[in-house]
This record gives C-alpha cells, sequence and structure tokens, in this order.
C-alpha cells in the first residue's frame, strides 16, 4: 500500500505543476499520459496487479465537482461506453474535455501489456509464437487484467475478427475467425469465447448467404491450414453445421417439427450449391448428423406441403442429392428389377466389348 501512496503522490504532483504552468489542455494529458503509463509498467514489471487495479480504481471520472472545479486527474474510460479495444484504436483527446487532465486506464494498460511482452521475451508481440503467448497469458490468468490481456493478444496483436450467431460477415474474414479461435483455443479460455458456435441463415440475401459463407470457410481453412490446426477446423465446421440443421429450441414454433420456418429455410438453403459450402472444405460427417439429414430427407415434401412453395419436389430433391453427394447421406439399397440386372449386364458386354475393339 505504501508503494501505491508513493506512486500515487508522484503521478499527482506531476500533474499539479505542469498545472501550474498552464491551464489543463492536451499537452497537459499527454504528458500525464505519459507519466502514467510509466507507472503502470512499473506495476505489471513487479506483478503488483492489485496495487495497479487500486491505483486505476482510484483515478475519478472526468466530471465537474460540486465547486465548479475539475480534479487534477481523471479519465473518461467508465463513462464513454466504449470498450477496452476501442480505446486502444481511438487514443486521442476530445476537445470538450480540454478543461480536464485527462488519461486513458485502458491505453497505458495496454501500452504496458506491448512493452512487458517485449522486455521479457525479447521479441515483438505481433511475431505469433505460442508458446510465449501461453507463457504471457498465464501472468494475468484469472485476474482482473485477463480479458483484457486476451483482447490485446487476440484483437489488437493478431487482428483476430470476433461475431455473434448473428453478425453478418460482410466485414470479417475467415483467416482473421479462424486466428480468434485457434488463439482462444490454445490460451485454454474456451475455445467459442470470442467467435459464436453457432450462425444464422442471413435471411436479406439470395440463398442464405451461402456464397459468402463459403468464402468465409474457404479462409478459415486457409488460415486452418498454416497454422496446422484441420483438426479444430473441423470442429468449427460441426458446429456451425449443427446450428443450420437443428431447430431454435427456444422458439416454441419451431419446436413443432413440420412447422417451423427454420427447417424450410434449410432446405433451401442446402441445395445443391448449399451442400458445396460444407463438402468443398472436406467436412467429413458424423453418424448424428447422417441420422438427423435423414430424417429430413424423408420429412421434405411433407415439410414444404404445409407451405406456400414454389416447386417443393425441386427443393427435395437438391436437398437429397447434395447431401448424398457429400457423404452426409446414403439412400436406402433397392433390389434391382430383372429388366434392370439385364440391362445392367447387356450394357457391361457392350463396354468389354467395345473396348476390345
Amino acid at each position: 500500500m505504501k508503494q501505491l501512496v508513493k506512486t500515487l503522490c508522484i503521478v499527482i504532483f506531476g500533474i499539479i505543476c505542469l498545472s501550474v504552468i498552464a491551464k489543463a489542455d492536451n499537452y497537459t494529458s499527454y504528458k500525464a499520459q505519459q507519466e502514467f503509463e510509466k507507472t503502470v509498467l512499473d506495476l505489471l514489471k513487479s506483478n503488483s496487479l492489485e496495487e495497479l487495479k487500486e491505483l486505476t480504481e482510484s483515478i475519478p471520472n472526468c466530471e465537474y465537482l460540486e465547486d465548479g472545479t475539475t480534479p487534477p486527474l481523471c479519465t473518461l474510460d467508465r463513462i464513454d461506453g466504449k470498450d477496452f479495444v476501442t480505446h486502444v484504436f481511438q487514443r486521442n483527446f476530445k476537445w470538450e474535455y480540454k478543461d480536464f487532465t485527462v488519461v486513458n486506464v485502458d491505453v497505458a494498460i495496454y501500452e504496458g501489456f506491448e512493452r512487458l511482452y517485449s522486455y521479457l521475451y525479447r521479441d515483438f508481440y505481433r511475431t505469433l509464437d505460442i508458446k510465449k503467448y501461453q507463457s504471457f497469458y498465464n501472468r494475468f490468468r484469472d485476474t482482473w487484467l485477463a480479458e483484457r490481456a486476451e483482447k490485446a493478444m487476440i484483437k489488437i496483436w493478431q487482428r483476430g475478427d470476433t461475431m455473434d450467431k448473428y453478425t453478418r460477415f460482410s466485414c470479417l474474414t475467415g483467416e482473421r475467425i479462424f486466428t480468434t479461435i485457434y488463439l482462444s483455443e490454445k490460451l485454454s479460455i474456451g475455445t467459442f469465447k470470442y467467435v459464436s458456435r453457432e450462425i444464422s441463415m442471413d435471411l436479406h440475401l439470395y440463398n442464405g448467404g451461402s456464397g459468402r459463407l463459403r468464402t468465409i470457410l474457404n479462409e478459415m481453412k486457409n488460415q486452418a491450414q498454416k497454422l496446422d490446426a484441420l483438426d479444430l477446423f473441423q470442429r468449427v465446421l460441426h458446429e456451425w453445421f449443427y446450428s443450420i440443421v437443428s431447430y431454435e429450441g427456444w422458439d416454441d414454433g419451431e419446436q413443432e417439427y413440420y412447422k417451423g420456418s427454420k427447417q424450410e429455410r434449410m432446405y433451401k438453403y442446402l441445395d445443391r450449391e448449399g451442400w458445396d459450402v460444407f463438402g468443398k472444405v472436406g467436412m467429413k460427417s458424423n453418424a448424428w448428423e447422417r441420422h438427423t439429414i435423414k430424417l429430413n430427407i424423408y420429412a421434405c415434401r411433407r415439410v414444404l406441403s404445409h407451405k406456400d412453395v414454389y416447386d417443393p419436389e425441386k427443393i427435395c430433391s437438391a436437398f437429397e442429392q447434395g447431401a448424398e453427394k457429400y457423404g452426409f447421406y446414403y439412400p436406402p439399397y433397392v433390389e434391382p428389377t430383372f429388366e434392370e440386372s439385364l440391362q445392367e449386364i447387356q450394357d457391361k458386354f457392350t463396354e468389354k466389348y467395345m473396348t476390345a475393339l
């Protein structure tokens, strides 16, 4: 605690000295930020994380005091509604707070992460080295800085993309999505913490946005190959596929097997081209998936007969043929008739005779 008091005195004393020279402005905030970052780095190096927490919490919000004056030092981080990553990328001082001496706590912590990593490992923090990343993260695991460390490494150093179930893929890349999944797995923070294990068919695009999804999955596969993580890529494929073929359990209407609108959308989505999305990136179906698809194939015409659907036979045929093409469905064996067997024999004889000539 004595070290914390000493640290606070040094920082605030420096700010007061600057404020004597000139009214608080961008320059004084800039100098205050520099001093604050030095203090944060010292506490990170000594692993004094609780003292660092007390220090950051002791800095008040940038709000006028009851007597109309401003605090000697303040932060906007808790009141501007932005998260850690946004603070790091948007670190400029706002003109409307020119009367305040402002420090950005999250920026100071992030800069501390960068300098600490370089100090500990003599390596550039953007160079992906899993063992070093794991070692660095373990310094903050189960502490109040854990999530900030995760976001610094995943979203800033490696530029990973994050997404929830309803995120559209238009602004994302498969490479960055898989980078996020891969690092989340390797850091043991939960493989799908920052990337949803579910996706939603985009109702605003033709065929549910299958074309864009195909691109995303191909990019993910390429990144998985670079990272030697194709097994993890298969897990992602199965999770996302499951989210398409399963009903929405939370929705009472969707639980009615032949009446749910999602089932109808699934048939339209997984036509011949829709199956290509998963089939062409090498997804290997499991027993549960094959059983589910078989049930949906048997139910297709019955489901679509309850709805105002144009040409349900075409939709159901495309769904079945695509599933069969990529091993998600094996049609039952039907004993050929006598005429079909005779024709097969004749065809083989003709083929053999013509080859001999």
